[in-house]
């Protein structure tokens, strides 16, 4: 549904592609795996060229000797014997899920591909990150850098929302977070943040 001119998300002036960018957010089925398994997953930016990713695609299935995806799903996936890949193509990214089957006593991982976890972190939560913060900041990006501007982030207590109040604060918006009151608390402890909802 097209968003007129006039209309308004909580009294700010609605952007005119708003349903576009909830429903590609929110629209992507979760992936379901079996554990154990490994798991690899990379973003990359494509800035709405998605050619390069056909391209890459089309030339792992040829080379696996697999079916070729449909280009024109924002999701799909390829199975041969040492695993599976899966791809979601967005507006300006792209992210590749690489899993397989873990040997229960190692597994060689090339050490450029890893990062330190700070003990404070659990592997779970670690897990969850990148997805999130990629997104976070795609929408900080987009955002004339204008300081003191007025800065409205619905969904402020989940987790793009509070990864998207962090940086708005430090780039000297004025920032009201929208978030449900067990969130308020939290919120609040950013500085130069109004909280609301």
């Amino acid at each position: 549904m097209k968003i007129g001119p006039t209309a308004t998300v909580y009294g700010m002036p609605a952007y005119a592609d708003r349903a576009a960018a909830v429903g590609e957010v929110h629209a992507r089925p979760h992936l379901l795996l079996q554990a154990p398994r490994g798991i690899l997953q990379l973003a990359f930016m494509t800035e709405g060229d998605q050619t390069r990713d056909q391209m890459a695609m089309s030339e792992l299935s040829h080379r696996f000797g697999v079916a070729e995806p449909d280009h024109a799903t924002p999701l799909h996936g390829m199975t041969w014997d040492e695993g599976n890949l899966h791809c979601e193509k967005y507006t300006e990214f792209s992210t590749y899920l690489w899993c397989a089957s873990l040997d229960n006593r190692h597994t060689a991982v090339n050490q450029k591909a890893l990062l330190r976890v700070p003990d404070i972190l659990p592997l779970s939560l670690a897990a969850a990150l990148p997805c999130p913060l990629m997104t976070a900041w795609q929408a900080i990006e987009k955002i004339p850098r204008m300081p003191e501007a007025d800065v409205l982030i619905t969904g402020a207590g989940g987790m793009v929302g509070r990864f998207l109040v962090q940086p708005a604060v430090q780039r000297n918006y004025r920032v009201t977070a929208m978030a449900s009151a067990r969130h308020h608390k939290t919120l609040r402890q950013l500085a130069s943040t109004k909280v609301s909802g």
